[in-house]
């Protein structure tokens, strides 16, 4: 069981370490072709030696991983080929071609064929003590390398063409980070096979991708979820010995992955539907500040009337936002009154009306006078930018129109 976890953990924690650099360069297909191509490498390799030596299979394996990420990369560079078009036709040949062989394989009756079919979906139970070494120097040899020539990665992940500019030598990294890309998936498919092992090396990096922009702390993050799915899986295939391990791996960091898209902050969708949520709610608040301090200074309204809902509005959807406002700016000491009756404005509720009736104002005129954009066709940019401008910006259309009095109409700026 020890040999298990830590064998998956380690296995998972390598591949998401590469496979983020995979996920930087948009070639995170390119990992699900690889996994597939070197089905047939295993199967050639027992064709030639008729042995299910592990080394063996395992170089056959690694050459034709390498062979699939060569063909991708030259056929998508140097053809009029997409390139996932080009990762479709390497991924389904490739793996045609290795059932075609495990197939004939398993014909013979000898029964000296038995077990290659676990590269196909992995069996991660059948992990030993002496896996945890390859496995572990593997781990090891990859975060040595990526320590090392991090900056040159990162800058062959992100620009290529300033890499070359500046000397970097850049095939020599591109092949490093290949190898290591292709050596993570050999050694992964004993654990999740064929099939999963994409999973493996990207899920992870999608996770992290959510939960930060910095890319030292996305690599850390992407290593961090495929370990801890490595264990969790392993625990849950022991724990319910129905399930396998390698399944278990990937539902594991593909669960992560999911709580990551809902709930990581700034990027989640909770965050966004809660964020657009609070916005509309602060605009459906200051649309009825500037209705309601344009009713009262427009509308020769006397001290104390309130205007009333249908004075405001006669569209239904902008009377439902009305509501909602009136309602937070109540219990903010802004307004005070009802649908019924009507509203008016509170000293605070004066102050805040005034800000946002300023900055409506302010940007009419900008874009009347610095877009030279006809004065009646400026009010509905307005509406929108009014919500969105800083105190900084503010202060720098203040600069910008010499501290103006009145608007594009004639109307009094409030101060």
């Amino acid at each position: 069981m020890r040999a298990v976890t830590f064998g998956s953990a380690l296995v998972a924690g390598s591949s998401a370490l590469v496979g983020a650099f995979a996920f930087f360069q948009r070639k995170s297909l390119a990992g699900d072709a690889v996994s597939h191509a070197i089905l047939p490498g295993i199967c050639l390799v027992y064709l030639i030696t008729l042995q299910k030596d592990p080394a063996q299979l395992m170089v056959g394996a690694f050459a034709a991983g390498m062979i699939a990420w060569v063909l991708i990369d030259r056929l998508s560079g140097k053809s009029i080929l997409k390139p996932d078009t080009v990762i479709s036709l390497v991924l389904s040949t490739t793996f045609g071609l290795g059932i075609v062989l495990l197939t004939y394989i398993q014909a013979d009756k000898s029964g000296n064929q038995s077990g290659l079919d676990r590269f196909l979906f992995g069996k991660a139970a059948a992990l030993v003590g002496k896996d945890l070494y390859v496995f572990g120097s593997m781990a090891v040899l990859t975060v040595a390398l990526v320590v090392l020539l991090f900056r040159g990665f990162i800058t062959l992940s992100f620009d290529r063409s300033y890499g070359q500019l500046i000397g970097m030598p850049v095939k020599g990294l591109q092949a490093i980070l290949t190898m290591l890309t292709v050596m993570a998936v050999v050694l992964g498919i004993q654990s999740v096979g064929v099939v999963l092992m994409s999973a493996v090396l990207i899920t992870p990096a999608a996770a992290a991708r959510y939960l930060t922009m910095d890319n030292r702390h996305f690599l850390i993050l992407a290593v961090l979820i495929g370990a801890m799915s490595g264990v969790v899986g392993a625990l849950v295939s022991y724990l319910i010995p129905s399930l396998p391990t390698g399944p278990s791996i990937v539902i594991t960091s593909s669960g992560i992955a999911f709580l990551s898209f809902l709930f990581a902050p700034k990027r989640g969708v909770v965050y966004i539907l809660s964020r657009r949520a609070r916005q509309g709610h602060r605009v459906a608040e200051e649309n009825l500040l500037k209705l309601l301090y344009n009713h009262q200074a427009f509308s020769n309204a006397a001290e104390g009337e309130r205007a009333t809902l249908s004075a405001l509005t006669q569209e239904e959807g902008q009377a439902r936002e009305l509501r909602k406002g009136a309602r937070s700016l109540t219990l903010k000491g802004q307004v005070y009154g009802n649908a019924e009756k009507g509203w008016r404005l509170t000293e605070a509720g004066q102050v805040a009306a005034k800000r946002i009736v300023r900055l409506h104002r302010l940007w009419e005129l900008y874009l009347s006078e610095q877009l030279s954009i006809a004065a009646d066709h400026v009010h509905d940019d307005a509406e929108t930018m009014e919500h969105i401008i800083t105190p900084e910006i503010e202060e720098r259309l203040l600069e910008i129109l010499n501290r103006p009095t009145t608007d594009p109409h004639g109307e009094p700026i409030p101060r």
